[in-house]
């Protein structure tokens, strides 16, 4: 059974702000100085949509690997039935990426090393290594 409590992942928000930063040079470089602050403002909009939680994100992911898993999102919605496509998965030490599909959609759920328990983690890409 696998048990999995996604965190905000450090490293992957350092990602963003550097990713934004570089974004925002480069449109400070190539716009006149009066467009700066729009360009600024628009890069910080950016930054926060990236970083803000959402009601719809996933706090909680159990389930077996040739099972069915149930996802607890932020609002506090349970959703049954969902399952684990090994073979669309990626599988690296620093960051998982979970692909699952239920009867209507599909959902990719990454998962930092630094915001999942190192164990819980390990043991998801042990299972996703056998089963794909």
């Amino acid at each position: 059974m696998h048990d999995l409590c996604p965190g905000r992942s450090a490293r992957l928000t350092a990602l963003a702000w550097l990713l934004h930063l570089g974004g925002l040079i480069g449109l400070l470089y190539v716009t006149p100085p009066l467009a700066w602050p729009l360009a600024t403002a628009l890069i910080g909009l950016a930054l926060w949509r990236a970083l803000s939680d959402r009601p719809g994100d996933v706090l909680r992911a159990q389930g077996q690997m040739d099972g069915e898993w149930t996802l607890t999102r932020r609002d506090g919605r349970r959703q049954t039935g969902w399952q684990v496509e090994p073979q669309r998965s990626f599988c690296h030490p620093w960051l998982v990426i979970l692909a699952l599909r239920n009867e209507r959609q599909r959902l990719y759920l990454p998962l930092a090393a630094d915001a999942v328990g190192a164990d819980a983690l390990r043991r998801l890409r042990v299972s996703l290594r056998t089963a794909g």
